[in-house]
């Protein structure tokens, strides 16, 4: 089992190219995943909260961090959520989940 990690939190999105117009982000680097969560999209437009993706207001993408610093192209976990209390548990969930992936302990 590899040493403790220490997760390492950001004050804005990790993804999305209109998170600038998301009112909720949560944005989480463990070992080599970024777990980034957004939601509450209010693209300038609009006079009401619009869907973030198909079903769903809020979503929470994890991805590998090369050794350049970059994300790779494709997530490579995914949760869908419409409400804020849904969202921080499931940006919960798979920051436990990849941090038990990164120590090498998660079934």
């Amino acid at each position: 089992m590899k040493p403790d990690l220490d997760a390492i939190h950001f004050g804005h999105a990790g993804h999305f190219v209109g998170s600038n117009y998301c009112r909720f982000h949560l944005h989480t680097h463990v070992g080599p995943y970024c777990v980034s969560t957004v939601g509450d999209y209010w693209p300038r437009s609009a006079n009401e909260q619009e869907p973030i993706g198909y079903q769903r207001t809020y979503e929470t993408m994890v991805w590998l961090i090369l050794s350049n610093g970059e994300t790779s192209m494709e997530h490579i976990d995914f949760g869908a959520y419409n409400t804020p209390e849904d969202a921080n548990e499931g940006h919960a969930h798979l920051v436990r989940k990849w941090t038990a992936i990164a120590r090498g302990g998660f079934n």
